[in-house]
């Protein structure tokens, strides 16, 4: 229906709805490593190659082209799903423990860790989309 059912189901599927299309730039040279290794996060955050944020570099070898704008108007906590990505889905070890937290894990394919990004960027878009089409707030 395009509301808050659909808001509901986008949110509460978030693993199984679709991914958003990237045009995925592979660097020169590096399209004979294994995915393991291609599609790798290192302990260096991911970040945006350009001002509108329409493109994400995601590590040495990997940079994906083609974020909407849309991405970025849906905000949690005063960021976007694919800020806390970015924020998230790096290499760290805990100063005290010394427990490391790598996502390389997390993932049953090491490019896997693509269609999650798109899943993020399809989530914020069409939830942007569904508020942008709420009326306005009522006022006291």
């Amino acid at each position: 229906d395009g509301g808050a059912g659909y808001l509901i189901q986008l949110h509460l599927g978030f693993c199984a709805c679709p991914v958003h299309p990237f045009d995925v730039e592979v660097a020169e040279g590096s399209g004979d490593l294994p995915p393991n290794e291609l599609f790798r996060i290192g302990a260096q955050k991911m970040q945006f190659m350009d001002e509108a944020k329409s493109s994400l570099r995601v590590n040495e070898f990997i940079t994906l082209h083609g974020i909407p704008i849309e991405a970025h108007e849906y905000v949690v906590n005063g960021r976007t799903p694919l800020e806390w990505i970015i924020d998230r889905y790096r290499i760290t070890t805990d100063k005290k423990s010394r427990i490391v937290n790598d996502p390389n894990g997390w993932f049953k394919r090491p490019e896997d860790l693509i269609d999650a990004i798109g899943r993020a960027v399809h989530v914020s878009v069409e939830t942007a989309k569904i508020v942008g089409g709420l009326p306005p707030a009522l006022e006291d």
